[in-house]
């Protein structure tokens, strides 16, 4: 289980890192980074679940820890 844990970290890491680089959007690894990173998931698994909507993604996270 513990190699499962860190296999995964890495994982999300890269996730958040090539976000990042692609986007210029710094995103936090906890709540922000992770539902980042289930709608991401969402659109390129099952892009269905939004055909013919809009799709807005608020980012509120980090906004403390990069003030100070």
């Amino acid at each position: 289980m513990r190699a499962n844990l860190k296999q995964e970290t890495s994982f999300f890491s890269d996730f958040i890192a090539d976000t990042a680089q692609q986007t210029g959007i710094l995103l936090d690894n906890c709540y922000t980074g992770k539902a980042a990173y289930g709608m991401s998931d969402l659109l390129r698994n099952n892009a269905d679940v939004f055909k013919g909507k809009r799709i807005m993604f608020l980012h509120s996270g980090m906004l403390m820890q990069l003030t100070e």
